[in-house]
């Protein structure tokens, strides 16, 4: 706690934030720096009385965005093995693939799937290429702010603009109006480390035998696991100590900020391998996970457009907090109420959630820029 207290400490009242950060490391009670330590939590594996969520977590719908191009890249060229969990699989794997070439419609395919399609003489799929399985089959999409303005404005071709943000029926495979399936294109933020009830469906094609009988191949699991939850780990502690090991220039603990820094995302891959396998993720489980080293700086991004807080809204005026709640909110220079849009604020960077900050957020730098 007391590492968390100096992270948001330290931009604010650095002295005191390294105060804290050496008696934490000094404390004979010691710190959580080896994955044994680690708080990865299932609240119950069967249900006495009461609701299924304690033991699956929510049963609500979550949101499961597609996978963003930057991000995707970033982890695809680090081929770091947690996009196999955090991320699922598109529904472009061999046998999918080859039911578009029996169609006639290798064109309809996604760009990002063809550009790996090995095709033999005949132009049916041979193997993959480019990073192989499973890599390939994460794939994601471009960021672009408003994409049907954009395309109406001509600043997104045709066929992006189809590929990625209206593809209507082009991942549909129709055999009869009884017999239709649709393949998502992209890769989505998985919900399977989230709740324990989520149904899956592996991506097969339809076959018809020689009398006309058509299979779904509906292939499904649907058993519901006990839901494992990550609350505190070594690897968040690790990289606590590198980074505040690189602000002093020197040691902490006996280690030196790389020695922090690798201890850090070895224990992150290593935690999440473990959650991902207690929570049964789908794909994930095979041989051979390496773990990660990689940085990278994300160019064409407008640093200062991205939101460094959370929208906050207006209290209704019948609220009898609100008084309390405005005057909070003035204290910390909040003058955008209710609103995540940027606008052209957005383009020009200073968006508001950018620069109107919390407290120990205030003097940080600005995204993607180290601090001196």
């Amino acid at each position: 706690m007391k590492l968390k207290i100096a992270a948001r400490l330290y931009n604010n009242e650095p002295a005191k934030a390294m105060q804290l950060v050496e008696e934490a490391a000094s404390n004979k009670a010691g710190l959580m720096t080896s994955t044994d330590d680690d708080f990865l939590f299932c609240k119950a594996t069967v249900k006495s009385s009461g609701s299924d969520d304690y033991v699956y977590g929510t049963g609500n719908g979550i949101l499961s965005p597609s996978a963003s191009r930057s991000v995707m890249n970033f982890m695809l060229g680090a081929k770091d093995p947690r996009v196999r969990f955090i991320y699922t699989k598109n529904s472009f794997n061999s046998s999918v693939v080859q039911a578009f070439i029996d169609k006639g419609r290798y064109d309809d395919l996604p760009s990002e799937v063809k550009a790996n399609v090995i095709r033999d003489k005949d132009g049916n799929f041979e193997k993959w290429g480019g990073m192989g399985e499973p890599w390939v089959r994460y794939t994601s999409v471009p960021i672009v702010l408003d994409a049907k303005a954009s395309h109406a404005a001509g600043k997104l071709s045709d066929e992006m603009y189809e590929e990625y943000f209206n593809p209507g029926l082009r991942y549909e495979i129709k055999l009869d109006d009884d017999h239709v399936k649709d393949y998502s294109p992209f890769s989505y933020y998985s919900t399977e480390m989230r709740k324990g009830r989520d149904d899956f469906q592996l991506p097969t094609a339809m076959t018809q035998s020689a009398n006309g009988k058509i299979d779904m191949n509906v292939l499904q699991d649907t058993e519901d696991n006990p839901l494992y939850s990550m609350y505190m780990t070594a690897g968040e502690v690790n990289l606590y100590l590198a980074e505040f090991a690189c602000l002093k220039g020197s040691s902490i603990g006996g280690k030196t900020y790389q020695e922090w820094y690798y201890a850090g995302v070895r224990a992150s891959v290593e935690e999440y391998d473990k959650l991902a396998k207690s929570n049964k993720i789908p794909y994930y489980y095979d041989e051979g996970n390496p773990g990660i080293y990689a940085y990278d700086k994300f160019d064409g991004i407008a640093l200062s457009a991205i939101p460094r807080r959370f929208v906050v809204s207006e209290p209704t005026k019948d609220d009898i907090m609100r008084d309390i709640v405005m005057k909070a909110y003035e204290e910390e220079g909040f003058k955008t109420l209710g609103t995540n849009s940027q606008g052209v604020q957005y383009n020009g960077g200073n968006a508001p959630l950018n620069v109107e900050r919390v407290w120990p957020d205030k003097n940080a730098p600005q995204w993607g820029t180290p601090k001196e």
